[in-house]
């Protein structure tokens, strides 16, 4: 089954044609001020139909402006991904109606069956590590500000510092404020995430539990801590929706 799989993230819509064994088609990333005209050119340079359309959103806002785009494009049947529905492991999620349906999808990218313990980062406009445990149990994780929200908000609630373009990799000491800031923004969030997964890691009782990295910062993780951070997976959440969706409708309905 081809499932067009489509993220849409607090920056950008994201999505790409995703087969049966998790290869990856014709991936695009969609600046929400492009919608539509974006959307319509992306699909039109599909390889092949899909025979369903998954979708994961934490932007309500944007939602029916992409369903509105893919309804017209193809008849064929669209599962929005909600925390509710049922995953290839256990949810032990305390508030699974606050849960971000993203930060599940990335962990159903990750998982193979059995798999636990297990830690997933998602280094995006959030930084997300999430843990499942032994028994195969999502059992939560970390949330933290991304790079551009820490630039941000320093930026906002000073009234000299500059809002920078983070570069990845900054020297240790800045020699000018724009270096200085890209020092301290960049070593804080790879430093502050290497802390959450060996933090994670312990919670688990598994010092040695495999990582699986994605998100537009995580190459920048991997540069800085490539033992840690190795294993990126640039489509790890489309890929999650895949198989949450190749799930829901392979399986008979009550």
């Amino acid at each position: 089954m081809n499932v067009l799989a489509l993220d849409l993230g607090n920056s950008a819509l994201k999505g790409a044609l995703i087969d049966a064994d998790d290869g990856v088609r014709g991936a695009f990333r969609i600046a929400y001020d492009d919608l539509p005209e974006a959307l319509d050119r992306a699909l039109d340079g599909l390889s092949a139909k899909p025979d369903a359309i998954g979708l994961s959103s934490v932007v309500p806002a944007q939602t029916l402006r992409v369903t509105d785009v893919v309804r017209r494009r193809f008849a064929v049947p669209l599962v929005e991904v909600k925390a509710e529905m049922p995953w290839p492991f256990r949810v032990g999620y305390a508030t699974p109606d606050t849960l971000g349906v993203d930060r599940l999808c990335a962990v159903a990218g990750a998982f193979e069956r059995g798999a636990g313990p297990l830690v997933v980062v998602s280094a995006g406009t959030a930084l997300t590590v999430e843990a499942v445990d032994a028994s195969g149990t999502y059992v939560g994780g970390a949330i933290a500000p991304g790079p551009r929200l820490m630039a941000r908000s320093l930026a906002r609630g000073t009234a000299q510092l500059p809002e920078i373009t983070v570069e990845p990799d900054p020297p240790a000491i800045g020699t000018t404020t724009a270096e200085a800031l890209e020092a301290g923004i960049v070593g804080m969030y790879a430093e502050g995430a290497r802390g959450l997964v060996r933090r994670t890691r312990d919670a688990l009782g598994a010092p040695d539990a495999p990582v699986v990295a994605t998100g537009g910062f995580a190459s920048l993780l991997a540069a800085w801590d490539a033992a840690a951070f190795g294993d990126v997976r640039p489509h790890l959440v489309l890929v999650g929706i895949a198989r949450i969706v190749q799930k829901t409708l392979s399986e008979p309905r009550p």
